[in-house]
């Protein structure tokens, strides 16, 4: 079931979302990376499908027009309460040394959603995509899709499910709902 808490065509983000997939998720966010020692944060129109984020990045001057991104779901580092990180490496899967990563923070827009659902959503927001998060990493690794990882590579990466997997079971209120 779709969730669309800021209408779809609300930006151009839709038109980077490969033929054939629905989109499940319509939301703004605020985005921040850390480009060479200092925070970049903007404002972003996101959409999720069944198998990967949608989002657009400032382009690197001003006069640029955004640019239009669409990452898969194995690329999601970590989900916490209100957002989650995705990993842009040039060389995904990441090595530890190497990658840069951009948090997305869910956002409400008062035009289309009270401050209570808002609310509500954001507490159902880690519950239902932490599971969904780890499904599509384990799928991921399981899958041909990932036989040109190397052993240090497919460690990292189950070593990423495990973690996440810890962390989020030390905090089962907030993340499983119990």
């Amino acid at each position: 079931m779709a969730e669309i808490y800021v209408p779809i065509n609300y930006s151009n983000v839709k038109d980077i979302i490969p033929v054939g997939e629905d989109i499940t998720y319509s939301t703004l966010c605020k985005a921040i990376q850390d480009e060479a020692g200092s925070l970049k944060f903007w404002k972003t129109h996101l959409l999720m499908t069944e198998k990967g984020i949608a989002f657009t990045k400032p382009g690197k001057k001003k006069k640029d027009p955004p640019k239009l991104i669409y990452v898969d779901w194995t690329r999601v580092t970590f989900v916490f309460k209100d957002g989650f990180y995705i990993d842009m490496s040039k060389n995904y899967p990441m090595s530890k040394y190497d990658f840069e990563r951009v948090q997305i923070r869910i956002k409400s827009d008062r035009t289309y959603e009270t401050k209570d659902k808002f609310k509500k959503r954001l507490e159902e927001f880690p519950r239902r995509f932490f599971p969904y998060v780890l499904e599509k990493k384990k799928f991921f690794l399981q899958s041909q899709d990932s036989s040109f990882l190397t052993e240090k590579q497919r460690d990292l990466q189950e070593g990423t499910i495990s973690g996440m997997e810890k962390f989020y079971r030390r905090r089962p209120k907030t993340f499983l709902g119990n």
